[in-house]
This record gives structure tokens, C-alpha cells and sequence, in this order.
């Protein structure tokens, strides 16, 4: 979700204040191999064979940990996943163990988000080498989807995911409900 999600964080939240400058950091050489083409039905295509993210992965070993954390923190708790592709009655036991505890705040897409969304922010403004990964990471994905011009078809994948989803569900309650 980081990934897909990042414009609609950036646009969301004010920039950061940025830090001193600290010297510019040297890229590996990009090679003279021609690169695949962009799969058009795939936005994200141009972030499988980028050098420039392989580097940063083997530069912080603890990125991919980071971002798992953001993720998960998108994702609903264990017990809701369970019954998301179960029946209704599984669905609805689930509920009646949220309103048992009424304290706790019940998942839903919209939590996710905004839990995601402060994972996130967490991430990018931690100090250290995992805060400068996930700053470098998130300039790194912005570089290389404007520079493929696909940010405006990224925009338009994630809300047609979102769209299917939602459909999906109330197609499946709509089916629970009637069998």
C-alpha cells in the first residue's frame, strides 16, 4: 500500500522539514542493456527492474522490514482477516466480538488508511538509517513513476482496485445474505 498509496499520502500531509543537506550519494553505473518496456496494463511495471531500488535495498537492509511494518499496519487485524472471505455468520461473530469490546476500534478500510498513513509518517521521520531508507525510498518510487509518466495511471489503478474490492464485498454480503 505504501507504494501505490504514496501520492495520495503526499497530497494529504504537508512535506516534511527537511534536514541539512549531507553529501550526495553515489548511484551505481547504469547499465548499457536496454531496459524492458513498460507494460501499459501495469503501472507499476517500471519498479520491477529497477536497479536504482535493488540499491537501495542491499544500501539499507532494514528497508524492506519498514516497509512490511507499514503494511501491516494497513492490513486488519488477524481475526477479521479470517472471516473476510468467509460466510456471513463468520463475519457477523467477528462483529459481535468488536461491539463486545467497544473500546477498541473497529477495522475498517478507512482505519487502515489512516493507520497506514501514520506508519508512514513514523517511517519517514524516524532518525537513523531507517528513516533516511524510507525517505529514499519514497523519492526513489516518485523519480522513477513521473519519469515513466505513469503517475496519473498509478492514480487510476488504485482506485479501480478500491473500486473491485468494495465490489466484491458487497457482491459476497449480497450472497451471504440471500443463501
Amino acid at each position: 500500500c505504501s507504494v501505490p498509496c504514496n501520492k495520495i499520502h503526499r497530497e494529504n500531509h504537508p512535506p516534511d522539514p527537511e534536514p541539512a543537506p549531507k553529501p550526495a550519494v553515489t548511484k551505481p553505473p547504469e547499465e548499457t542493456a536496454p531496459k524492458p518496456a513498460v507494460d501499459p496494463s501495469n503501472p507499476f511495471s517500471v519498479l520491477d527492474d529497477s536497479d536504482q531500488l535493488r540499491y537501495l535495498f542491499k544500501r539499507y537492509p532494514g528497508l524492506q522490514a519498514r516497509l512490511l511494518e507499514i503494511l501491516a499496519a494497513t492490513e486488519p487485524p488477524p481475526e477479521m482477516q479470517a472471516a473476510m472471505g468467509s460466510s456471513l455468520n463468520d463475519m457477523m461473530r467477528v462483529k459481535a466480538m468488536a461491539a463486545a469490546n467497544p473500546k477498541k476500534e473497529q477495522w475498517t478500510h478507512d482505519v487502515g488508511i489512516r493507520k497506514g498513513k501514520e506508519a508512514l509518517r513514523r517511517a519517514r521521520t524516524a532518525g537513523g538509517e531507517d528513516g533516511e531508507g524510507v525517505r529514499e525510498y519514497i523519492e526513489l518510487i516518485n523519480h522513477l513513476i513521473t519519469r515513466a509518466g505513469e503517475a496519473d495511471k498509478v492514480e487510476e489503478a488504485i482506485r479501480k482496485q478500491a473500486t473491485e474490492r468494495d465490489t466484491e464485498l458487497i457482491r459476497r454480503l449480497m450472497a451471504d445474505d440471500r443463501g
